[in-house]
């Protein structure tokens, strides 16, 4: 498991990987929400009320940063992230 602090313009996230024998699970988390890698269920974020985003096909912090946004809840949605935003771009939201 690898877990790693990071900052951005400021602001500090977390950055989890866990490696699987297909592909890892990979998080980053911020302190209003997180973007999630394919693993994870966005229509549990949704029903939490999280502000959460989903992309797919990420391995790494520098993959997921790079990724456009697939999914997202509703609060992720009323924060000002759309789909096909990439997670560099509105990390400042998260």
């Amino acid at each position: 498991m690898e877990f790693q602090s990071f900052e951005r313009d400021g602001r500090s996230y977390e950055f989890i990987r866990i490696p699987f024998d297909k592909a890892p699970l990979v998080m980053i988390r911020g302190k209003k929400g997180f973007v999630m890698c394919g693993y994870l269920n966005i229509e549990t974020s949704e029903k939490l009320g999280d502000l959460a985003i989903r992309v797919t096909g990420v391995k790494d912090l520098q993959t997921v940063l790079d990724a456009k946004v697939a999914q997202l809840t509703t609060r992720a949605r009323e924060s000002g992230i759309k789909e096909g935003d990439t997670v560099s771009d509105i990390l400042h939201l998260i």
